[in-house]
């Protein structure tokens, strides 16, 4: 049996992926800050700043995947809150190639995350692909430094090595979606800046998809833009997700300057953005399920299996599996749908007890229609 050790996995990803693999019938296990013993997805400690890593986490290991890093929208970008960012992503890297050199971890593959902020933040019309150039600004430094730790498995281990330039990943269950969408359902809603940014996104179920082909597929190798094959602008999104719940944005445009007020440099991630293609996954067969964003114009609905995620269910501190509602298609009816769906359980536990000593469940999402 394939063994696939996470880094980040208790992320939005991270879940996601953890399932999808647990569902294909790999044995997986976590590195975390905080060790369990007894779960269904075992978890080991590491520590990146003092350069520790329990040696039993790469007991049988024949897959890493590296999801870990510092939120990048959650703080101000102070120099030291910079610094970790930066760290959180290229030392980690360095620790786990260190470590499966120490340890003489027989990999097959290591596959990492990494971002489309490496070719810059910035707004025109230009197509990006995977041959164009690096960008200049804070993140293309951090994703270029990122990928070249990435690269030494290859370049020192000949260890097939991928990294997965992800966009902006959309989920019910976390990340930048929900963000939008409470404000929009109550009709507060609106378009950032001049809203002609483009939105380089993904969907998790592609998005996961992809993270399982790069662990699968042997002719995978290098960097990958981990992105959907349609563009969309900040302005047209907002108005189709408005109309997909039945309202309108009847507020005007949030002026950019108004964010970089109150954001500082991370307002860029915001009023700025070019359009990133997936042109390898594209020559190379990846069939995208989700081509349009939430309600990017088109009226095709395709259905997918919506990997669960685990969260903490308010007021228990319990964690497990939960599964939202089918994720972001492109159609009002559609995301209307999705919106609505709630969640069954299967009654397996994932994890045995939790640090409150109480157990939890595995769920998911009924099938649609």
């Amino acid at each position: 049996m394939k063994k696939i050790l996470l880094t980040g996995g208790s992320g939005l990803v991270g879940q996601a992926l953890t399932r999808a693999l647990l569902q294909k019938g790999y044995e997986v296990a976590w590195l975390s800050r905080n060790a369990r013993k007894g779960d269904i997805v075992p978890t080991f400690l590491w520590n990146w700043e003092k350069g520790m890593i329990d040696p039993k986490a790469f007991d049988g290991v024949t897959h890493i995947v590296h999801l870990a890093g510092a939120n990048i929208a959650s703080h101000r970008w102070t120099n030291s809150y910079k610094k970790k960012i930066a760290d959180s992503r290229i030392e980690t890297t360095k620790l786990l190639l260190e470590k499966v050199k120490k340890y003489d971890v027989s990999l097959e593959s290591f596959v990492a995350s990494s971002a489309i902020g490496y070719y810059g933040t910035f707004t025109s019309d230009e197509t990006l692909t995977e041959t164009s150039l690096k960008g200049n600004d804070f993140l293309a430094e951090v994703c270029e430094k990122w990928e070249n730790a990435s690269l030494q498995f290859a370049n020192e281990l000949n260890i097939r090595t991928v990294c997965l330039r992800t966009g902006i990943v959309l989920a019910k269950e976390g990340g930048a979606f929900p963000k939008m969408l409470q404000p929009t359902s109550w009709g507060l809603g609106s378009v950032v800046g001049n809203g002609k940014q483009y939105m380089p996104w993904i969907h998790i179920n592609d998005l996961v998809a992809i993270y399982v082909r790069a662990l699968e597929d042997t002719t995978m190798h290098g960097a990958y833009n981990a992105t959907a094959p349609e563009p969309t602008t900040n302005k047209d999104f907002t108005q189709n997700l408005a109309k997909a719940l039945h309202t309108k944005i009847y507020l005007p445009n949030v002026p950019a300057f108004v964010l970089k007020l109150f954001l500082g440099k991370r307002a860029d991630l915001l009023t700025k953005g070019t359009f990133v293609a997936p042109k390898k996954l594209q020559i190379e067969g990846f069939q995208h399920k989700y081509e349009c964003p939430a309600l990017a114009g088109g009226h095709h609905y395709r259905s997918a299996p919506l990997p669960v995620r685990l969260s903490r269910r308010r007021g228990t501190g319990v964690e497990g599996l939960h599964g939202g509602t089918r994720g972001v298609c492109c159609g009002g009816a559609a995301l209307h749908q999705w919106l609505q769906r709630g969640s069954l359980s299967f009654g397996v536990p994932l994890f045995r007890k939790d640090r409150c000593g109480a157990s939890a469940d595995l769920r998911r999402v009924p099938a649609c229609p």
